[in-house]
């Protein structure tokens, strides 16, 4: 069943967005209501390889979903820039261009630049 577009867009929770890392700079951007249960799901999923450890890169308070998916999709494009290759689903394909980036996305990008590369660099 999928989602109405208006729960998408207006129902408001606050949302955490993560990164799943693995060896050789390799990186999962996600949200999640629960990153807990959402860490669990990752740990036991269709991954070959299972992810060494997760962090917890922000909290969107009150957000939608769409609005969290912006700043999922800047966070990834921050870890493409890093240089690490980016996961879009198990079990382990590449994003190679980042098509969804919009002049929004590629803003805020911008705006947590310090704050991706510090979690990244600290996960390593």
């Amino acid at each position: 069943m999928r989602r109405s577009d208006y729960t998408r867009t207006h129902k408001r929770a606050d949302r955490a967005l993560y990164v799943l890392h693995w060896s050789r700079r390799r990186v999962y951007v996600g949200q999640s209501i629960d990153p807990k249960r959402r860490w669990r799901e990752h740990r036991r999923g269709d991954w070959t390889e299972l992810p060494s450890s997760m962090s917890l890169v922000l909290v969107a308070k009150n957000s939608t979903e769409v609005e969290a998916e912006d700043l999922e999709h800047a966070i990834r494009l921050v870890a493409h820039w890093l240089g690490y290759a980016v996961f879009a689903q198990p079990p382990g394909i590449v994003i190679g261009r980042m098509r969804q980036i919009t002049w929004r996305r590629r803003w805020l990008a911008w705006k947590l630049f310090g704050k991706v590369h510090q979690v990244l660099k600290a996960a390593r």
